[in-house]
């Protein structure tokens, strides 16, 4: 198996596994049996778990700042709008694994991402109210409206949803 198939393998296997048992209680067995690769194969990439676990922060990490980041800061509506409408398709269409993930390695992974965010190159501890708070303020506030979105069974569309965000959040932001 390619390296990068295995990857990916690991990293949806341990999505699946946090949701059904915590983190300390996750062996390279589960995973691998989760995961459906062999042992070797999780040897040839990866030395433990955690490893695993900081991959898919990372994952995390560079997609929000290499796709999301850079879109907002232009403060341009359409790809603003743009932006907001792919993201519901895609959590729309991974809302489970997401989601069901335990509350304790939900604690985990958040902390996890809040370390690589305030050690990525681009955070900026010295930069305007708007550099510095941003990013998290609207993490934070589209995570609160996807948790009730879920909650209702997707009852409006992404585009209802869309427009909804933009207005209530994404104006707000462009006028700071």
């Amino acid at each position: 198996m390619k390296k990068n198939t295995v990857t990916i393998s690991m990293k949806q296997g341990m999505l699946r596994l946090l949701s059904k048992k915590k983190l300390i209680d996750i062996s390279v067995t589960d995973l691998i049996k989760e995961s459906g690769v062999a042992r070797a194969s999780f040897y040839r990439v990866y030395t433990n778990i955690d490893q695993v676990v900081d991959d898919l922060v990372r994952d995390i990490h560079s997609e929000f700042m290499n796709e999301s980041y850079p879109i907002i800061l232009t403060k341009n509506e359409a790809e603003i709008k743009r932006l907001i409408i792919n993201f519901l398709f895609r959590f729309k269409n991974n809302s489970d694994s997401v989601f069901n993930i335990m509350p304790e390695n939900y604690l985990i992974l958040s902390s996890k991402l809040e370390k690589i965010s305030t050690q990525a190159n681009s955070y900026n501890p010295d930069g305007t109210i708007y550099e510095r708070y941003l990013p998290g303020l609207c993490l934070i506030n589209i995570l609160g409206v996807l948790k009730i979105w879920k909650k209702h069974g997707f009852k409006e569309t992404p585009e209802e949803l869309t427009d909804f965000i933009y207005e209530m959040i994404g104006k707000k932001y462009l006028e700071l």
